[in-house]
């Protein structure tokens, strides 16, 4: 009699227990450990009780700052155990070294608000090799010291110097560089359309210049933005103009492309990426649509 008691009382404790929950998350990314600029790929489950009302948010309206979202997808999935089932995949690209966190994402059913959980990924200046393994501390090699001829000292010491006068040169050319100079006599929109279709037709892309040509085509459009809109385009990096474009008017999809350009311009300029004729060119064309959306309206014109 007590045993049937006390099955009794485990029972009554465990079915509440095994009761699933209206909505269920569950997050996870294809890898944890990736290339500054490489493309991770998070997906979310949702698993929701039938007949609950759950109005699931837009998959473009997710944001998983410090990374960048390059798309955003919802599917409904097969249901199973009698559940509904909804998948969000998402694109994700991170341009900062480092261990980063993939924040949580909430979602609301029936007043009660259920979060994935964070995911923490690690970027690096590099691609990471197949071999490599995360957490793998690998023993240090013995020192090795070798005899240094003295002119060698004379000669690092006259590198130095030579670096510390190029580098001083660079920085006053950078403090004087102010872009490409708009004509005043034509709209400020015209000169830009003007400038993106001399730039298209310059043959730096099929000699290897990438750099000279992404440095142009993001000198024309920050130029355009700080006469367009009033911000010091030319003085900012691409995180501070980013946040400068947040503040202005401009439509998501006018936003995205800007952030697209830029974040792509860089990798050409400081990460040593080489993107396809075609896409560098896809560049000018959205930069093209970018001046063609912001361009003043009548009523604004002089």
């Amino acid at each position: 009699m007590r045993r049937l008691l006390a099955l009794s009382v485990l029972l009554g404790l465990l079915i509440p227990a095994v009761h699933a929950a209206p909505l269920e998350v569950e997050a996870r990314v294809d890898r944890t450990r990736a290339a500054m600029g490489q493309t991770l790929r998070l997906e979310i489950d949702l698993s929701l009780e039938p007949g609950r009302p759950f109005e699931p948010p837009p998959a473009e309206s997710l944001e998983f700052p410090p990374f960048e979202v390059r798309d955003a997808v919802m599917t409904r999935e097969p249901s199973a155990g009698g559940r509904e089932r909804l998948r969000y995949t998402v694109r994700l690209a991170g341009f900062e070294v480092g261990k980063l966190t993939i924040p949580a994402v909430s979602f609301e059913v029936g007043g009660k608000t259920v979060k994935t959980a964070p995911i923490q990924v690690e970027l690096t200046g590099a691609v990471p090799r197949p071999d490599d393994r995360a957490g793998e501390i690998r023993d240090l090699k013995p020192p090795s010291f070798l005899p240094i001829p003295p002119v060698l000292y004379l000669v690092a010491a006259l590198a130095a110097l030579a670096l510390l006068f190029l580098l001083w040169r660079a920085v006053r050319w950078l403090l004087r560089r102010r872009g490409p100079t708009p004509d005043e006599d034509v709209p400020l929109h015209v000169w830009a359309l003007r400038e993106l279709e001399r730039l298209q037709q310059e043959p730096w892309l099929g000699e290897g210049r990438h750099k000279e040509f992404y440095q142009r085509l993001t000198d024309i459009v920050r130029v355009y933005l700080a006469r367009r809109f009033g911000v010091p385009a030319m003085e900012r990096t691409t995180p501070e103009l980013a946040q400068d474009l947040k503040r202005l008017d401009l439509d998501h999809a006018t936003y995205r492309a800007l952030r697209k350009l830029f974040d792509e311009a860089d990798l050409v300029k400081f990460a040593m990426y080489r993107p396809p004729v075609e896409d560098a060119l896809e560049q000018v064309g959205q930069a093209r649509v970018v001046v063609e959306r912001t361009q003043p309206r009548e009523e604004e014109r002089p």
